[in-house]
């Protein structure tokens, strides 16, 4: 009776585990950045850049304005978020996408420092912001800081948080700033962007 309970017990784990694994769709365009950013319309199903004072610009490297070398961590492209240190300056990207509220959503991507002297010297952040059906912000996770965390190797950042009522759109943004720095310029490397429904069955693998 003890090798057939473990047996059961053994199967659902590897069920489970199958389970986990199967990806769920990612809700983003452009996830990698192969293609060209949108600069005009933030409601288009792409990534939206934008900048502030002092802002360099942020570029795919599919644009033909960005004069770097691409370091993807997959594919041919990646993005790079650039701000030459002006003070109060920011720039970044971020991307609308329709949810359901009282799901939970998973923002998550791979980021590295790109920036001369091999230290980021700016701030660098992400979130997730909830919109309603007019486009205003309702809700949003706390600011990410992720500067400090940053290395030359890219790595995986990732927050889940769940739609409030109202929400109609989630907002993942990614950004760079110089309200608490500035003086060096600071560019920020990132691929391989996704917006998920968590799997449920990643929570059970965990109780077992």
């Amino acid at each position: 009776m003890k090798v057939v309970r473990f047996l059961s017990v053994a199967l659902a784990v590897v069920a489970l585990a199958v389970s986990a694994n199967s990806a769920t769709a990612n809700l983003l365009q452009n996830a990698s950045f192969e293609s060209l950013l949108e600069y005009g319309d933030p409601d288009q199903p792409n990534w939206f850049a934008f900048f502030g004072a002092g802002s360099q610009g942020t570029f795919s490297t599919a644009d033909g304005g960005f004069t770097g070398t691409p370091m993807p961590l997959t594919g041919s492209h990646n993005l790079s978020i650039e701000n030459d240190g002006t003070p109060n300056g920011f720039s970044g990207v971020f991307q609308r996408v329709p949810v359901v509220a009282g799901t939970s959503y998973t923002f998550s991507f791979s980021a590295k420092d790109n920036s001369p002297g091999g230290s980021f010297p700016i701030g660098a952040e992400y979130r997730i912001e909830w919109l309603d059906g007019g486009g205003g912000v309702i809700g949003a996770t706390p600011n990410q800081p992720i500067a400090g965390s940053l290395t030359t190797s890219y790595q995986g950042f990732s927050i889940t948080d769940t739609a409030p009522v109202g929400a109609v759109r989630g907002q993942p943004v990614i950004a760079v700033e110089t309200f608490s720095a500035s003086g060096a310029t600071g560019i920020l490397n990132v691929d391989d962007a996704s917006f998920v429904v968590p799997e449920p069955a990643s929570v059970a693998l965990a109780g077992f």
